[in-house]
């Protein structure tokens, strides 16, 4: 830096004007994280010292300090959860990335972004569709493929079995993630210039980069489970396997109202997962996702046609076999129902019939309005939140990021988020659903990322003073946000309508105002366990119906690019 760029550059850092500004654009989303993660969370700490005086968990409470604590740390119940939680992320982060890693060292051969991203939608295809519609896929097949598919739902039962099955399940779902992140770090330092342009520096590396990412990230949410997928499969017999911390306090603090044992491990995990995220961030700083998409210079697009043409030829094998092993079943299964059960689908044909006139087009543009709002003052708190993370060398920007990594581990679908709901008269209408995603702090981190990534330049621009700060936001960083700010919105967008919990499992008791996947799972996997024995014609239409949005999003998402924004889909908490 040249003598007068070191003295602009003191002269405003002398000044407080700039540093108090960039965090002023951050006082409003700030506001509302307070009032509703910050509030809910410091009247939910009282809880796990207390105990309810009614069997419903409402009316007063009476302290009883430790007791809650004791009664946990004694039960060989919740060291059997703990376990549980911990040995199934471990087995789904070892698997998933083991296999992510081999699948990316052969597609990452070929240079073209076609096929890429081709390779990329087939895998991350099961992550768009509703984990409600796949995961009755799977049981449709348990039930009905015969020999063709090992394990069937009774094997379930087992929970030798089901720690066996599970974590494959979740693969299946998840897989496309680090997968198309790491092809992003690969086609990045092709594009960077650097490198010797041998196989180890310019695809090995990058890959094992973007993999140990996801690992990290994956392990800073240790203690959180993909709930929706889990408590599809898992039932009470499998408890030895599958109960885990998100299903045990589900479980007794909303559905029992046990709410002293419960919120007592959810306190637990609340501490122990917000110590493991602050030091994972802190050894991450210097290794972040900015060193693995940077982009500059001069772009190798040196390959031959040869090494591509054998790529795709083995990558299309590879996808078969994928498709053998997950749709295969599937396939098979379908086809021997329908040629051979006519009788058992005509006895089905009125219960099923039932199902399209029960989701009506009122509640599909109804949702897709509710989760439009979400989504665009989740974008905006996402922008404001982020500024003050690209300032260059702004003070307090450690303690800034901390303060929003702890607010992250508040998470959502607590019970104490539950009772500060029912509390203020909001509970069964549509403000939870609303509230509850218009904060996704993840997506602060990675714009962050990306944006220092794309726009290293801009920073030291802004850093050297050469732009005001309301300038330097709104024709610096502003425009160039843009672009990434929609693609992460579109990942929100598709995981909104694809879930239902907590949005509408906790807080919608009204069938009226179920979302459309909430009213698939509801129809096909609650009450009517032997539907799942079936595909009739209605139950694929509803299955497409629910399904369209999140395909439409991911095709998108495929064309206009931005793989490292899917770093956003690695915690689920």
């Amino acid at each position: 830096m040249s003598t007068q760029d070191k003295g602009l550059s003191r002269r405003t850092h002398k000044r407080e004007g700039p540093c108090l500004i960039a965090y002023l654009w951050a006082v409003p989303p700030m506001i509302l994280l307070f009032l509703y993660r910050i509030v809910p969370f410091i009247s939910g700490l009282s809880l796990p010292f207390a105990q309810s005086a009614s069997a419903m968990g409402t009316g007063p409470r009476i302290w009883v300090g430790m007791n809650n604590f004791r009664e946990l740390f004694n039960s060989f119940s919740f060291s059997k959860v703990l376990g549980n939680t911990i040995i199934l992320k471990l087995e789904y982060i070892l698997l998933c990335s083991f296999l992510a890693l081999l699948l990316v060292l052969v597609l990452g051969s070929t240079q073209s972004k076609f096929w890429q991203r081709f390779f990329s939608a087939a895998f991350l295809f099961p992550y768009f569709i509703p984990t409600a519609v796949i995961s009755y896929l799977i049981l449709y097949t348990m039930g009905n493929a015969g020999m063709f598919f090992t394990f069937s739902m009774e094997s379930m039962t087992d929970p030798r079995i089901f720690r066996l099955i599970y974590p494959v399940l979740e693969v299946i779902k998840n897989l496309g993630i680090p997968i198309i992140i790491a092809l992003g770090a690969i086609n990045a330092k092709r594009e960077s210039g650097q490198g010797t342009g041998g196989f180890i520096h310019m695809q090995l590396l990058p890959a094992l980069k973007a993999i140990g990412l996801f690992v990290l990230i994956e392990l800073s949410a240790l203690l959180s489970s993909d709930f929706e997928l889990l408590t599809i499969f898992h039932n009470p017999e499998a408890y030895g396997a599958a109960d885990v911390i998100d299903t045990f306090t589900y479980r007794n603090g909303i559905v029992n109202m046990d709410t002293g044992v419960a919120s007592s491990a959810w306190l637990v995990k609340f501490l122990i997962q917000t110590v493991i995220s602050i030091l994972i961030f802190l050894g991450i700083r210097k290794f972040s996702v900015q060193n693995i998409f940077t982009r500059h210079g001069s772009k190798n697009n040196k390959g031959g046609r040869l090494g591509s043409f054998v790529v795709v030829i083995a990558g299309l094998f590879i996808l078969e076999i994928y498709l053998l092993l997950t749709a295969g079943p599937m396939a098979v299964s379908a086809v021997e129902t329908f040629k051979g059960s006519a009788g058992a689908l005509n006895g089905l044909k009125d219960a099923s019939s039932a199902l399209i006139p029960a989701l009506s087009y009122k509640s599909i543009i109804g949702h897709l309005l509710l989760i439009s709002l979400a989504v665009v003052i989740n974008a905006i708190v996402t922008i404001l939140l982020t500024y003050p993370l690209t300032v260059k060398d702004l003070p307090g920007r450690l303690l800034y990021s901390v303060s929003l990594i702890f607010i992250l581990n508040i998470g959502v679908g607590g019970i104490h988020e539950f009772l500060f709901f029912k509390g203020r008269g909001i509970f069964g209408t549509v403000f939870p659903y609303i509230i509850t995603g218009s904060f996704t702090l993840i997506n602060v981190f990675v714009l962050r990322a990306v944006y220092n990534a794309r726009y290293k330049d801009a920073k030291e621009e802004a850093a050297k003073g050469a732009k005001g700060e309301m300038s330097s936001f709104f024709k610096g960083f502003l425009p160039r946000v843009i672009k990434p700010v929609l693609g992460l919105s579109a990942l929100q967008y598709a995981i909104m309508w694809n879930s239902y919990y907590p949005r509408q499992l906790m807080y919608i008791s009204d069938p009226a105002k179920f979302s459309p996947v909430m009213t698939f799972r509801n129809l096909v996997l609650g009450g009517q366990a032997e539907i799942y024995e079936f595909l009739t014609p209605e139950i694929i239409k509803l299955a497409a119906m629910v399904s369209i949005p999140g395909i439409i999003i991911l095709l998108l998402l495929m064309i206009f690019g931005g793989e490292e924004l899917f770093a956003s889909q690695i915690r689920k908490s």
